[in-house]
């Protein structure tokens, strides 16, 4: 999972001014970020409402609890998207914003509101105003195909950010946090998909265990717990998902156990694994996961159980 703007792929002029806008604290408060489907909206628009609420220096950092809370739904963080069954969001929902913009943020310095899909022309009248003359500490963020999308006046309130495609070069930047491996399958599904790194991640609701455990064993590989827990967060409410994430971390551990013992082939994952731990090491990973994989008809509560296995999975690099 990107958390951080270092890790997000191309777009450099965006990313600039993006991080431009949050290091000088002057965030206009109406953003609309263009793109086509999976050229990173969504992903961008959650880095900048972390950005807005992050307690770290460099903003937003990654690392410390409130990045890592918008990653996974901080109370303050809110995205608005079509109802079920609907095609665009409605002018209820946006009389709801409306009415929940002017309540004082339940943890965070500020508010954040993220727009995603299609908004119907009545709902856009009704948000002019608040547009206008948004409460102090909040933020929306529109995201669209096209700014063509929007009312013009709309539009004309808001800062206009455009992504677009990235290159086989720029995308390696943030294969690592998405747990994709730099081979060239991946640089040929993503040639495939025009450039579209989005295009690469399974679907919402659709958990790509292995792309899951990857990130997982890049964590560990790079000594980042808070990492790992963004990692898991997404599987941790699933718990279908819970043994087959076990069992590809488990397989990486040994695959690098194994590259370290004979110098086998090995993935990217197990080559970094190799080099940062020692077998004796790898092998107590491998145990704990092991573990976690015995304890899971016991233990439904997924983020209880990620958390306890970061927990000893770090120790045993200590």
């Amino acid at each position: 999972m990107i958390t951080t703007l270092q890790q997000f792929a191309g777009n450099e002029r965006t990313l600039s001014a993006v991080q431009t806008m949050l290091q000088a604290d002057r965030v206009p408060q109406t953003v609309m970020l263009e793109g086509p489907a999976g050229s990173g909206r969504k992903t961008l628009a959650r880095l900048m409402a972390a950005g807005l609420l992050c307690e770290g220096e460099t903003r937003p950092c990654g690392k410390c609890a409130v990045c890592r809370l918008v990653q996974t739904g901080h109370p303050d963080v809110m995205e608005i998207a079509p109802e079920k069954d609907k095609t665009a969001v409605s002018v209820d929902q946006i009389r709801r914003v409306r009415a929940d913009a002017f309540v004082r943020p339940n943890q965070g310095r500020c508010k954040v509101y993220i727009l995603c899909g299609a908004v119907r022309p009545e709902a856009q009248n009704a948000f002019l105003k608040i547009l206008e003359e948004p409460p102090v500490g909040v933020y929306f963020i529109l995201l669209c195909r096209h700014a063509g999308d929007w009312l013009e006046t709309v539009v004309s309130r808001a800062t206009l950010l455009r992504l677009g495609p990235v290159t086989w070069q720029q995308a390696k930047t943030a294969l690592p946090a998405l747990g994709l491996p730099a081979d060239d399958e991946t640089r040929l599904r993503l040639e495939q998909s025009g450039g579209l790194l989005g295009e690469l991640i399974a679907p919402a609701g659709k958990t790509d265990p292995a792309a899951t455990a990857r990130a997982c064993a890049m964590a560990l590989a790079q000594n980042d717990p808070p990492a790992f827990l963004v990692a898991t967060a997404g599987v941790a409410g699933e718990r279908a998902q819970h043994a087959p994430v076990l069992e590809a971390l488990y397989a990486l551990l040994y695959g690098a156990l194994r590259h370290r013992a004979t110098q086998a082939p090995a993935s990217a994952e197990e080559t970094a694994l190799a080099k940062r731990l020692s077998s004796q090491q790898l092998l107590a990973a491998g145990q704990a996961v092991q573990a976690a994989l015995d304890r899971l008809p016991y233990n439904p509560n997924g983020a209880l159980l990620f958390t306890a296995l970061c927990a000893r999975l770090f120790h045993t690099q200590s």
